[in-house]
């Protein structure tokens, strides 16, 4: 495939919170932080290309125990758990915040680790197959992918990084400059 990287400014980012809570109908900070990145990706998406919809990987760490806390799970049964009720709250937060920031810009995403195929194949798989194995999270996944070399391993096998907090520079953490920025308002 073919990549494009898009670089924005934190000032580009601090502009578009006000479309962003408009989308979102939200003051969560939380949603409007993850918000900001996919935002203006998909808004760079709409002005760029002609591309109309979108893949998305939401739904997967909920699915599959890919947040960094689930090393620290007890045991497989409390993954599986907190996967369970992750799975049943996106519909209130990832998945309403990328359906909001891709139709603000126009577009639409799919999602395909929601599938309902998908989504019931793996909630009735043993639940020791989805917590983080050998220090990774997803593993599972990432074998899959790893047949074929469908992606180079560098991509594959590196730690996770959040969206949202990845974006940032190592000058200050993005949701340090939004706080600043936000109590400047005040």
């Amino acid at each position: 495939s073919d990549h494009t990287a898009y670089i924005f400014t934190k000032e580009d980012g601090l502009e578009a919170i006000r479309d962003i809570i408009y989308y979102l109908e939200t003051y969560d900070i939380t949603t409007i932080r993850a918000s900001i990145p996919m935002y203006l990706l998909t808004r760079e998406i709409k002005d760029d290309t002609n591309i109309k919809v979108l893949l998305s990987g939401e739904g997967s760490d909920e699915l599959l125990c890919g947040y960094l806390y689930f090393h620290k799970a007890p045991t497989p049964q409390d993954a599986h758990n907190d996967s369970f009720r992750l799975m049943k709250e996106l519909y209130k937060y990832d998945v309403l915040r990328a359906d909001r920031c891709t139709a603000g810009n126009g577009l639409e995403f799919r999602d395909p680790f929601l599938d309902s195929e998908l989504v019931n194949f793996v909630l009735g798989m043993a639940h020791d197959y989805k917590v983080p194995r050998d220090g990774y999270e997803k593993e599972i996944l990432r074998r899959a992918f790893s047949y074929n070399n469908y992606l180079p391993d560098s991509v594959l096998w590196r730690r996770k990084a959040a969206f949202s907090d990845a974006v940032s520079s190592s000058e200050k953490p993005w949701y340090k400059w939004i706080q600043e920025y936000v109590s400047c308002l005040s």
